[in-house]
């Protein structure tokens, strides 16, 4: 997720910067400024998932700045950040479809909140999108191969029934009775999809379900799906979904 602070103060910028680097939702700051006219400038031009904006900028006001890029229909989340709890700061700050309106001290708690909230909203982004059409992949390989070729089959189901292996090449290769380099070639000209890359996502869609669905613990799933080394399966689920395990359960349970 991208995001641009708007802030006239060094320290509060300073702080902002800090919270962002240290949440949990991967956050890159792509541009920091102090002003109105800047700022309209730098979040054209980067486009950013989220700004977080002061209220009071000098003389400039954040609202005047999301009226502008609003009537220039630029696409991006803004959460207002104000050291007032004025009724009609918060009131202007929904007639524009602020997302959030955060008082300062901000805390790391509020950053969270909102990125959560922002993320859970932004489910159709192309990394979304992106593991949805993996899976929905997993399911036409599935129907294509039923009955079509019986090594495929025989592969399709020993992995479905034997989450928790490893399921290398070679042990389903001894499983199903062929040579490694004769299974490889097989499973990929059936698939378009090398049985190492096949194995990788349908225990990642099983380990989203237990997330979604269960309360065990990351490293119960980790095995469940044939990890034994839960930082390895940690860095193999983000890589797959963008998301560590945790982020990922907070997120589909909101």
């Amino acid at each position: 997720m991208n995001a641009v602070i708007v802030e006239d103060e060094r320290r509060a910028r300073d702080a902002m910067r800090s919270l962002l680097a240290n949440v949990e939702i991967p956050v890159k700051i792509v541009g920091e400024t102090d002003n109105v006219r800047d700022a309209i400038e730098l979040i054209q031009r980067m486009l950013p998932d989220i700004v977080f904006v002061d209220i009071m900028l000098g003389e400039e006001s954040g609202i005047e700045m999301i009226r502008r890029l609003k009537e220039k229909h630029v696409d991006t989340t803004y959460v207002m950040v104000s050291g007032y709890s004025d009724f009609k700061y918060a009131q202007q700050c929904i007639e524009l479809g602020v997302a959030g309106y955060i008082l300062k001290p901000v805390t790391y708690e509020d950053v969270e909140h909102f990125l959560y909230k922002i993320y859970g909203e932004r489910k159709g982004t192309p990394l979304k999108l992106e593991v949805e059409r993996r899976l929905q992949g997993l399911d036409s390989i599935k129907l294509e191969c039923a009955g079509k070729n019986q090594l495929v089959e025989q592969v399709i189901t020993y992995v479905d029934e034997n989450m928790a292996c490893s399921c290398r090449l070679s042990e389903v290769a001894r499983e199903v009775k062929v040579s490694p380099e004769h299974l490889s070639r097989i499973f990929r000209k059936e698939t378009d999809m090398t049985l190492t890359d096949y194995v990788k996502a349908i225990k990642m869609e099983y380990s989203m379900n237990l997330l979604r669905k269960t309360d065990k613990k990351i490293n119960e799933i980790a095995r469940a799906v044939g990890y034994e080394n839960e930082k390895y399966f940690y860095n193999i689920f983000k890589d797959f979904t963008g998301l560590t395990p945790n982020q990922y359960r907070k997120v589909e349970m909101e």
